[in-house]
């Protein structure tokens, strides 16, 4: 995206993880993008889709670098 001659760390990140609290109360905050994918991760736990594992994050505690 262009950013590698003004960004000097870290040389690269994993954004497809996080790890933190979001809670169910996240996906009644209107136009957080966080509150949307709290409130579709609900859904597919009401629905009993989802694996005991998926839990839904919008607040990072933990990045990897």
């Amino acid at each position: 995206i262009g950013w590698n001659d003004w960004i000097i760390a870290p040389s690269g990140y994993f954004g497809n993880y996080c790890e933190g609290d979001c809670p169910p109360y996240m996906a009644g905050v209107p136009g957080s993008a966080s509150s949307f994918h709290t409130a579709v991760v609900n859904q597919y736990r009401m629905r009993g889709k989802s694996p005991v594992s998926m839990n839904s994050c919008c607040i990072p505690t933990k990045l990897s670098t």
